[in-house]
C-alpha cells in the first residue's frame, strides 16, 4: 500500500445516528485516514499500526476531531499460511487520543473566524501602543543639551517613517 491511500473516514464533528441517517455523507466534515507512508509490497504486513487523533475540547461532552496521524512501523514478510488466512497474524494496534493546546488550536486555525479577527486586531493595537511608547521615549530622551543655550533644537526624530514601516 502506498502513502496517503485512504482506508476509512472519520467524522470530524459529533453526530447522533439519527442525523446521520437523515443526511447526506458527501454533506459531512470528514478526515480521511491512511497511513503517511507506505505499508510495504505484497506478501509484507506492518506488524505495529498507531492511530493517533488529535481534537479539541469544544464542551463537556464534544470534541471536534482535527489532525488523524497514521503510522507503520515494523513490516515482515507474511507467511503464505498467513496470507491465505490459516494461520494468525499478531499485530499490535497503539490508539491514542491527544487533546490540543490553545497555542496548537491556534496555529492549526481550529477556532471560528471572528476568534482570529479579534487576536488580529488586539496584536494590531498592541504594536500601535508600543510605536507610541518608543515615540514618546525618543522625544523625551532626545531633548536639547542645556549647555548649547537657548537655540539648540531638538533632533529631528521621524517618527512617521518608523510608523510607516510597521503598517502595510
Amino acid at each position: 500500500m502506498e502513502g496517503g491511500t485512504t482506508l476509512f473516514s472519520l467524522v470530524v464533528e459529533p453526530i447522533t445516528y439519527e442525523d446521520m441517517m437523515e443526511s447526506e455523507f458527501e454533506d459531512t466534515e470528514v478526515i480521511e485516514v491512511g497511513p503517511e507512508e507506505g505499508g510495504g509490497e505484497e506478501g509484507f504486513m506492518p506488524r505495529n499500526f498507531a492511530l493517533a487523533l488529535s481534537y479539541y475540547q469544544k464542551g463537556k461532552d464534544d470534541k471536534i476531531l482535527i489532525m488523524v496521524e497514521m503510522d507503520y512501523d515494523t513490516i515482515e514478510e507474511v507467511t503464505p499460511e498467513q496470507f491465505v488466512g490459516d494461520e494468525p497474524v499478531d499485530y499490535s494496534l497503539t490508539f491514542s487520543l491527544i487533546s490540543f493546546s490553545h497555542k496548537d488550536l491556534t496555529i492549526k486555525f481550529a477556532f471560528e473566524a471572528y476568534f482570529y479577527i479579534v487576536l488580529y486586531m488586539l496584536m494590531g493595537l498592541i504594536s500601535i501602543i508600543f510605536m507610541a511608547v518608543f515615540g514618546l521615549y525618543h522625544r523625551i530622551v532626545a531633548r536639547p543639551n542645556q549647555s548649547e543655550g537657548s537655540d539648540a533644537k531638538v533632533a529631528p526624530f521621524k517618527l512617521l517613517s518608523y510608523y510607516s514601516l510597521t503598517i502595510p
